[in-house]
């Protein structure tokens, strides 16, 4: 399951309003949201350079800051199982679409590629992945109290700060890949990079739409930053011992993971930035529960803005 990415979060608030032909003395929202997109990339980069004055006065990006606030235990496990437990929730995420899309009664009267179709399919994936996932997770982490596989109320108002903080960044990140896709090839960044976003656009009257952004909001974060952050970077840092080159090799993995799915480069650079921060965020708090919020926020966004 690929997760639903921003082409450039900043560029989807603006497009709304462009082509505005009212007076700027208006003052209307959609002259100021306009106003705002067209400086997007200042305000964007003065945004960014605040966050990581803050990040940085607040020692969580220094060099060994992550060792000095006290790192997770992953040392209970050897990598390899690790990484056998990751392998473990992928293949069941690959093999739960192919089970789902052959069960009559998950795909009835649902032509392939239809919204039916991929809702119910999608849905029912993500259920089986989500539920293997979690017991993986609740069965690693039994006795081993610092893996960062537990949960706490906690990680709600910390997922959400963590994604106000990375937003900036991930957002300058996904403008400037956008741009420079315009500037190389005369074409204009599609705003609906994403199989599911094309597959919601224009469609959220229809009930099967909330099924698939169930899935997608709530079962794909799950799923993934338990198995690319709770599994695949633990055996990275287990074999590496270094938190930076497992959130960065995790990063990669996560990436490339979704290149297949018909998502353009510059989107995936948006991608690969959302996921360093989601694997700081992680080895930061030492709580799955914070990158996963993050996640669902960042995709909740996202379809808002694609609605």
């Amino acid at each position: 399951m690929t997760c639903i990415i921003a082409v450039t979060l900043a560029l989807g608030a603006g497009s709304a309003f462009a082509g505005s032909g009212a007076p700027v003395e208006d003052v209307r929202l959609g002259d100021i949201l306009e106003l705002l997109y067209r400086w997007r990339l200042a305000l964007l980069a003065l945004a960014t350079l605040a966050v990581a004055c803050l990040l940085w006065a607040g020692d969580v990006i220094r060099p060994g800051s992550i060792a000095r606030s006290g790192q997770r235990d992953v040392n209970a496990y050897p990598a390899m199982i690790w990484i056998f437990a990751a392998l473990l929730v992928y293949l069941t995420t690959a093999m739960s679409y192919t089970f789902a899309a052959q069960q009559p009664w998950i795909t009835a009267q649902a032509p392939d590629g239809s919204l039916r179709y991929t809702a119910a399919v999608t849905g029912a994936a993500m259920t089986i992945a989500a539920i293997v996932a979690i017991g993986m997770s609740y069965l690693m982490a039994r006795g081993v109290t610092k893996t960062g596989l537990r949960v706490h109320p906690a990680d709600l108002p910390l997922g959400l700060l963590a994604l106000l903080l990375a937003y900036p960044v991930v957002a300058l990140v996904g403008s400037l890949a956008a741009g420079a896709h315009a500037a190389i090839t005369s074409e204009p960044p599609s705003q609906l990079a994403h199989p599911i976003l094309e597959a919601l656009s224009g469609n959220l009257a229809d009930p099967w739409a909330w099924l698939l952004i169930a899935a997608v909001v709530l079962g794909a974060p799950i799923v993934e930053e338990i198995l690319y952050r709770g599994f695949l970077q633990s055996a990275m840092l287990r074999a590496f011992k270094s938190p930076w080159i497992a959130i960065v090799c995790t990063s990669l993995v996560f990436t490339l993971a979704h290149a297949p799915g018909g998502i353009p480069w510059y989107a995936l650079l948006t991608l690969f930035t959302l996921s360093i921060a989601l694997g700081l965020a992680f080895e930061r708090t030492r709580h799955i529960g914070v990158p996963i919020v993050m996640h669902v926020a960042f995709n909740a966004l996202n379809i808002a803005m694609a609605a």
